[in-house]
């Protein structure tokens, strides 16, 4: 029966504990996306980018990093990649939201906080029109082939 009663009284205890910072604002949801570092106590966050990126995945990044960061840890973007309208999304406390990065405009115009990675973030980054273009007339080529050869072989 003590054993018992110490087992809940610890549970509650790390209950209190692990809820005890969101009485400042936060919420439990993106303080789960935290890590600490041993060495120097760096915050790093956890995002993930996909898409036309060479090495698409979860990364951790230190806090106040920004796109182009992940995107360089990523491994760069591919040929296809059309980085005029990557994708954000953004988690929040009641609901995501979504945002279109134009990443050269942004750089260009100092628009720096579109930039800034928050904890929990999704980025993708879409393959260029041109790439969609090719892609389909390519599917349109092999199938005229297949075609072409059934006609060759069957006759009319």
């Amino acid at each position: 029966m003590k054993s018992l009663t110490l087992i809940i009284l610890f549970v509650f205890s790390l209950n209190l504990y692990l809820h005890a910072g969101n009485e400042v604002g936060e919420s439990s949801q993106s303080a789960g996306y935290y890590i600490y570092l041993g060495e120097g106590d760096e915050l790093l966050i956890s995002v993930q980018i996909w898409g036309q990126v060479k090495s698409p995945g979860l990364y951790s990044l230190p806090e106040k990093s920004d796109v182009v960061t992940l995107l360089s840890l990523a491994g760069g973007p591919t040929e296809n990649a059309d980085l005029s309208k990557i994708r954000m999304i953004r988690k929040g406390i009641e609901k995501d939201s979504l945002f279109t990065i134009n990443l050269k405009k942004a750089l260009l115009e100092g628009d720096k906080e579109k930039v800034i990675l928050k904890p929990g973030d999704i980025i993708e980054i879409i393959p260029s029109k041109f790439y969609s273009f090719s892609t389909f007339v390519r599917f349109v080529a092999q199938i005229s082939m297949i075609v072409a050869v059934y006609y060759q072989i069957f006759g009319k």
